[in-house]
């Protein structure tokens, strides 16, 4: 019992993790602009950021893809980790970025890439701890626990944002200090690469661990799209509903 405490722990501080960066990149977003997308038009400046808020959105299924990929073949606990590493480095490299004025178009350019690879490792993050969580479960556990699992993952969100929230209070309070707005990124960042080293130390799921026992070969994408194209279109929309 004490094992899967310990397990879910460190499935949830990804997931609290992901909320946690998108709110602290939508309550800054007016310093952002400023800093980073530096225009003699404000508006212009604000529609960038909006593009890059946006992109690690968009990238999301692709992120999907590639750890679904590497959960496949290499495991769910290096899949989930590699995602929360990726998650958390380009936080720590964003809460150390130079300005505009000091690094030029360099400065956007970084973001938009930061943006990107938060949203690829983003995209293996939810649905990857899910999957790890249930995964976890024995035969009996899959009858009644597969909801409570599912509400926890989706409640953790909430704790990532109240911390957020919390931290933006903290440095619109101190706001005479102009680096104040980096001290949530850098913080978040070692709460990430907390999170690494909590799923360094977990063990892999027992129905991975049976499957490459048995040299079961996994569904691939194409495979997938192949031999059940209605339950894929099912759950691609049924997951497109939910708000994030």
């Amino acid at each position: 019992m004490k094992t899967k405490r310990r397990t879910l722990l460190a499935i949830l501080i990804g997931n609290a993790f992901e909320y946690y960066d998108f709110c602290l990149y939508s309550m800054f977003s007016i310093i952002f602009a400023r800093l980073f997308f530096k225009s003699d038009n404000f508006l212009v400046s604000m529609l960038w950021l909006s593009g890059t808020f946006s992109i690690s959105y968009i990238v999301r299924p692709l992120g999907a893809m590639i750890f679904g990929h590497i959960g496949d073949t290499l495991g769910r606990k290096q899949a989930l980790t590699f995602s929360i590493f990726l998650s958390a480095l380009p936080m720590f490299v964003i809460g150390l970025m130079p300005s505009y004025e000091t690094i030029g178009i360099m400065a956007p350019c970084m973001i938009v890439i930061m943006r990107i690879i938060q949203g690829i490792a983003f995209g293996g993050e939810g649905n990857g701890a899910g999957v790890f969580c249930l995964e976890w479960l024995t035969k009996g556990e899959k009858r009644s626990m597969p909801g409570l699992i599912s509400g926890i993952i989706v409640s953790s969100s909430n704790i990532g944002t109240l911390i957020a929230l919390f931290m933006y209070q903290c440095v619109i309070y101190f706001e005479n200090i102009s680096w104040g707005w980096r001290i949530p990124f850098i913080l978040g960042s070692l709460i990430g690469f907390l999170g690494v080293y909590m799923r360094l130390n977990i063990k892999e799921t027992l129905e991975f661990e049976e499957m490459k026992k048995n040299e079961k070969p996994y569904f691939s994408l194409m495979n997938i799209l192949k031999k059940y194209p209605k339950s894929f279109l099912t759950a691609f929309f049924m997951g497109a509903l939910i708000p994030s």
